[in-house]
């Protein structure tokens, strides 16, 4: 299975190490953007370990060292370039003509373009370079299965009414999928999503098509250019991956239903920065309230293993472990006893680091599951989710057609406690429910919400995004019943509050079967027989393995299966939401695939809602940063000096690399009942009996 984050980290230390001057050590150099991408993918250990004195930004006035080579990993902008030729044409000692440094290796982290080379070939500064090499690595990891190209604003530029930019936006997303497919070493099929064969379809959105086109473009190109090195050949000779090439509007329910799994929930109901940042608070020793900016990334290994786990079994197995964890380091009492060895000492003192690190995370997620589950009853969820689930599934738990839903919407629209950004977040459903609805009930449920002139702007924004807001007339177009067949059996879905399936996971379940509508989701190029042939070998699934991750034990969602078939990629322009990202895990952890999922960039409820309801303004304007500080002469670590030295701390801010070590820890956070176990929360989510 593919680790998207080690195949990026090696890519760039592999550059790193290729670079081998007689010295031994050498300077990295690097620019605002690529540093972004760098520090995403590396931290500043590793790179460090490579014989590394130095990590510096071009941009900002250095201390020349004219004994030591520099490897650049710049961004292939005109900016760069420049800066690049002044350091070796104009940054001698003392702002001297000359070089800044000894000799240059140049990585440019994306296709330079022409008239860039012949500007820097054609300089005084070319032979002082050595290497001068395109890497195709400007794209940022998320998760291990889950990526982006970092162009939130392709929103605005994709769904707005003008389109103002979006031909250039598509071709920058697909020059960065580009170096996606380069680092994962594939030429995948592409298939694009082409809507309009669904009955009373109002989605005629064209941008998969073109992006999808213009990847096809680029792919020929760069496997031309690489005259059959790319590809490379993989041990096993396994299939070619597939790629979907969708946008947001092929699902707008899931950016607004409620999900209740943890990682969804609490990115939707707490203030997690990027998605991993968080500020706990917790009881310091002297019983005062700290707090400390947590990571919640892969490298927590409980938040790895719960961050799909429904929040009702995921706080029971919190308390349950963190109980069991302490049971076990009772043993640290042991230290007191006249009988025990130095051996046994030794021993208890290298375990308590672990034990204290262990603990300070615990306390972290229970704290964080206990939010969750306080603003889950606080801003009546379990109401408006069983209305939600209605709507979105097009069916109650029991299999019915729902019925009396304005009946059921009016008394939680009404109902002060509840935030506008719920009433409105019911209202969007409901309008995507009934395909559109007529001016005067529109305006009617607005009224009960007591809605803003923005939040009304927001629903008829839906418009810009391919679905119906507004029928004419008593004779709209119907609302369409989803059939009877195939309708999950009881036991598939243990919480009647998590019965929405999003659009993604059942394109790549179709994919998995061999049961996708080509009318729907054509090709960009004639694929062989036989490699249609391959794609279509599938693992056979036992009918009650259909249940969601969350509903299986940590073990059984941390189980590798062997890998059968190609990869699966789906790639939405426009966002993906935490439910997407999880859908890619219970594909591939089901059907044995390595299945990965790239976006524009992430987005959670609010993002979106926020993005939707400016969608006609544009784009909002970046505000530029203060000016920097007067630099400092920086120091060169010289052989033999640790890398701790003081100075390098200054390059770790600036680089904006974590060091994986700002978790929680030593609190002494009181839980109090936080969740008694977590039994009691199971009836709040509907759970079957």
């Amino acid at each position: 299975m593919s680790n998207l984050k080690e195949l990026l980290k090696n890519r760039y230390l592999d550059t790193v190490r290729s670079v081998k001057p007689a010295t031994r050590y050498k300077i990295v150099v690097v620019d605002s953007t690529s540093v972004k991408l760098l520090s995403a993918a590396c931290k500043m250990y590793d790179i460090l370990e490579e014989n590394v004195t130095l990590v510096e930004n071009i941009e900002k006035k250095r201390q020349p060292f004219t004994n030591l080579e520099a490897l650049y990993i710049l961004t292939p902008s005109v900016e760069s370039v420049f800066l690049l030729i002044q350091d070796l044409t104009n940054g001698g000692p003392g702002g001297k003509p000359g070089s800044m440094y000894a000799a240059a290796h140049v990585f440019f982290t994306h296709a330079l373009d022409d008239m860039l080379v012949n500007k820097i070939t054609s300089s005084k500064a070319a032979p002082l370079i050595q290497n001068l090499k395109e890497l195709f690595v400007d794209m940022n990891v998320f998760e291990s299965k889950v990526f982006t190209v970092s162009m939130p604003n392709a929103f605005y530029s994709i769904f707005g009414p003008s389109h103002a930019g979006m031909e250039n936006d598509l071709t920058l997303v697909a020059d960065r999928l580009v170096s996606f497919c380069s680092t994962i070493g594939e030429n995948p099929i592409i298939r694009y999503h082409r809507p309009g064969a669904e009955p009373n379809s109002f989605n005629h959105t064209m941008v998969p098509s073109r992006l999808a086109n213009i990847l096809q473009q680029k792919m020929d190109e760069f496997c031309h250019v690489s005259k059959g090195a790319f590809p490379p050949k993989r041990e096993g000779n396994p299939p070619r991956a597939v790629m979907y090439v969708l946008d947001r509007s092929v699902d707008l329910v899931a950016p607004l239903v409620h999900e209740f799994t943890y990682q969804a929930m609490a990115n939707d109901l707490l203030p997690i920065e990027d998605g991993v940042k968080f500020l706990h608070e917790f009881a310091s020793g002297s019983g005062e309230t700290a707090s400390k900016e947590v990571l919640l990334d892969e490298s927590d290994t409980i938040w790895a293993d719960i961050r799909h786990a429904h929040i009702a079994e995921c706080s029971g197995k919190l308390i349950a472990d963190f109980k069991k964890l302490v049971g076990e380091n009772k043993a640290a009492a042991s230290m007191n006893k006249t009988d025990a060895s130095l051996g046994d000492m030794k021993r208890i003192l290298a375990d308590l680091p672990q034990f204290q690190e262990l603990k300070a995370k615990y306390s972290v997620h229970i704290s964080l599951a206990q939010e969750c589950m306080n603003l889950f009853e606080r801003q009546k969820l379990p109401m408006i989710g069983e209305v939600e689930q209605d709507m979105a599934c097009r069916e109650t738990p029991e299999g019915e057609y729902p019925k009396k839903l304005v009946e059921r919407l009016l008394p939680l629209l009404d109902d002060s406690t509840i935030s506008e950004s719920n009433k409105l977040r019911l209202i969007m459903q409901y309008v995507l429910y009934k395909n559109g609805l007529r001016w005067e009930d529109r305006y009617r449920l607005q009224q009960h919400a007591n809605l803003s002139a923005k939040d009304v702007e927001c629903i008829e924004n839906l418009e810009l995004l391919h679905t119906r807001v507004n029928k004419s007339g008593n004779k709209g177009i119907k609302n369409i019943r989803m059939p009877k067949m195939g309708r999950k059996k009881v036991e598939d879905v243990p919480y009647e509050l998590s019965r929405y399936t999003p659009e993604i996971k059942k394109i790549l379940e179709a994919q998995a079967n061999g049961t996708v509508n080509d009318a729907e989701f054509p090709y960009t190029r004639e694929v062989r027989p036989s490699e249609l042939n391959e794609q279509a070998k599938k693992t056979v699934q036992s009918l009650r393995s259909t249940k969601p991750s969350w509903q299986k034990s940590a073990q059984e969602r941390s189980e590798a299966k062997p890998v059968t078939g190609g990869r699966l990629i789906v790639f939405v322009a426009g966002g993906i939401t935490y439910s997407e990202m999880r859908s890619v895990y219970e594909v591939g952890q089901k059907y044995g695939r390595d299945v990965l999922i790239g976006s524009t960039h992430i987005i959670t409820p609010k993002q979106f809602m926020h993005d939707l309801c400016r969608l006609r303004d544009g784009p909002p304007k970046e505000i530029p940063p203060p000016p920097p500080p007067p630099p400092k002469h920086n120091m060169p670590i010289s052989p033999g000096v640790p890398h701790s030295a003081p100075g390098l701390a200054g390059h770790m801010e600036n680089m904006h690399i974590h060091d994986g070590q700002h978790h929680a820890g030593g609190s002494k956070h009181k839980h109090g009942s936080s969740g008694g176990g977590g039994k009691h929360v199971f009836g709040l989510f509907g759970k079957k009996k």
